[in-house]
């Protein structure tokens, strides 16, 4: 019995020491824990730089000094300390990245959307979006590309908007949901955690960025920034979580609390529906082999799809299961119940039926162009996918004859 006792304690201590347990049992020391981590890569940045004045400051002290052979083999170790330490540091400041893949919306091919963005900024008043592009992913987010690689506290910010999205919602619900992404980005009260939250993604540019530059001497910087890069997204899963519960509190201080509850619960039920039944359907026609990618046209039926959801008996169900949402483990967002009870909410509401999309309000007849190309980049991508996938099942068929002819021979 008692090392059943020792086993069953062992076991609870395993448990508590995942992640999930230790960002909700001790918050305060995650956010520590986080914010450490973050100053690491900073840290890696700056040392470089550091290296070099330190090593021409040894240099310098060694070459004023009476010359012996110790001094002129020390002052070349220094030397050679040196020029490696600005070589790392020349590779680093001179790195540039790429903005985030998407179709570029102008002002002149989308000029209500621009209007909205203008009028929005007056609100907010922070941040400056320099570029607002369109996307095949079920996403409304703003990334933050460095100016500069050595330092990188200034950045392009670049407002990614999902196209299901925009088909997803009526426009009143698109504009809250804009809102809230600009307020929870505009520096007002949660600045510190939506730093730490959005370095999730600045520290994976950089081994991406080293790669496509494909330098011998990256290789350092490029091998550090891949482990450290995924290292710290994966520590700040539940730092991203409370960022999302800040910005739904700032959204609650600048609008109605009702449309901020009901743009939540929209987005929440959709993104469910399209990960839980739209697109896995669709995957299960490709493997099938029934059609060609070409074919299905996804985005062509996911507004009508999505209304069909929300007349269905189904929706209940769901919306109840979201409510019980209490933890959220392994993913960036928050629990739906928690935030839930953030905003003062005890039960979900049934979303309604709406006759136009923010798509096809905010881009009228262009509305349809899109459609037309986003379906044309998905099924480009799903025939990418299938060629692969085919690929491998070839190559793991033919694996077990070559071992039987090589061992033959």
């Amino acid at each position: 019995m008692l090392l059943l006792d020792k086993l069953a304690r062992a076991r609870q201590f395993i448990r508590a020491l995942t992640l999930f347990n230790f960002s909700q049992k001790f918050p305060n020391a995650y956010l520590i824990t986080v914010t450490l981590a973050a100053f690491a890569g900073y840290l890696y940045l700056l040392m470089f730089p550091a290296g070099v004045f330190y090593g021409m400051y040894q240099v310098y002290l060694n070459v004023t000094t009476p010359l012996t052979g110790e001094s002129v083999l020390t002052a070349l170790t220094w030397a050679s300390v040196t020029l490696f330490c600005a070589g790392i540091s020349h590779g680093i400041a001179t790195l540039r990245f790429k903005d985030p893949e998407g179709i570029a919306l102008k002002p002149e091919n989308a000029p209500l959307i621009f209007n909205k963005l203008k009028e929005l900024q007056q609100i907010t008043t922070q941040p400056n979006i320099q570029n607002v592009i369109l996307t095949q992913r079920f996403e409304l987010s703003i990334i933050k590309t460095p100016l500069c690689g050595l330092l990188p506290f200034w950045s392009r910010n670049t407002l990614v908007i999902g196209f299901p999205v925009m088909q997803t919602l009526p426009p009143e619900y698109f504009d809250c949901a804009m809102t809230r992404t600009l307020l929870q980005y505009a520096k007002r009260g949660n600045i510190f955690v939506n730093w730490l939250s959005f370095l999730r993604v600045t520290w994976l540019l950089y081994p991406v960025s080293f790669k496509q530059r494909k330098r011998v001497g990256d290789r350092l910087s490029c091998w550090f920034f891949g482990i450290y890069g995924r290292l710290y997204r994966y520590l700040g899963l539940y730092i991203t979580q409370l960022d999302e519960l800040h910005a739904d509190s700032l959204a609650l201080n600048h609008m109605n609390d009702r449309d901020v509850f009901k743009t939540a619960e929209s987005i929440r039920l959709v993104k469910f529906f399209l990960d839980q039944h739209f697109w896995p359907r669709l995957n299960e026609f490709l493997a099938r082999g029934a059609v060609k990618p070409d074919q299905i046209k996804p985005y062509e039926h996911l507004t009508k799809s999505t209304l069909q959801m929300m007349k269905s008996g189904r929706v209940t169900h769901w919306l109840k299961m979201l409510s019980l949402e209490t933890a959220s483990r392994g993913s960036q967002e928050a629990p739906f119940a928690q935030r839930m009870h953030s905003m003062g909410y005890g039960k979900m509401l049934a979303p309604s039926a709406f006759d136009t999309s923010a798509a096809q309000y905010y881009f009228g007849p262009g509305n349809a162009r899109l459609v037309l190309r986003m379906n044309q980049l998905w099924a480009l991508h799903a025939a990418r996918g299938i060629a692969h996938a085919r690929k491998q099942k070839k190559n793991h068929e033919t694996a077990p004859t070559q071992q039987r002819l090589t061992v033959a021979f």
